[in-house]
């Protein structure tokens, strides 16, 4: 099922997974069931729930997931030992280089400013998908 009409995006689909340790994504449980079977089919379809178990050889984005998220997790800690402006403003570099920003987004879920950042840092992000905590939110239009 399509998550918008005519091209346009009607639902806030930082809301429909969760990504978990190892680049591993699932539906997020706190949909709704109808947005959850929505959310199911497009899991299914892009083929984000394939892991090194079921997918093919050839798609490698699990790996490439797992790999984002020790790094990623690598970037939180030493930002813990070194907050400084110029640490974020790598973290930030590094994610956009690196990409999977929703990893990025969940590793960094607990941190106001660094949401904010990566939201900024990622072109055709919607803004009005994120509160100023940088939590995802409805989307005006949408069903999640």
């Amino acid at each position: 099922m399509p998550w918008g009409v005519g091209g346009i995006d009607l639902d806030n689909t930082a809301r429909a997974f969760v990504y978990q340790r190892g680049g591993l994504v699932s539906v997020n449980k706190a949909l709704n069931p109808s947005a959850q079977k929505k959310a199911q089919k497009t899991l299914e379809l892009t083929g984000l729930d394939k892991t090194g178990v079921n997918s093919i050889i050839s798609d490698r984005r699990w790996m490439n997931r797992r790999d984002t998220w020790n790094l990623a997790q690598r970037a939180k800690q030493n930002l813990l030992k070194n907050n400084t402006p110029e640490m974020r403003e790598q973290i930030v570099d590094t994610a956009q280089a690196r990409g999977f920003w929703s990893i990025w987004m969940t590793i960094f879920q607990n941190d106001v400013d660094m949401l904010n950042r990566l939201i900024q840092a990622f072109p055709g992000t919607c803004c009005q998908c994120f509160n100023q905590q940088g939590q995802a939110v409805h989307r005006q239009g949408g069903t999640l």
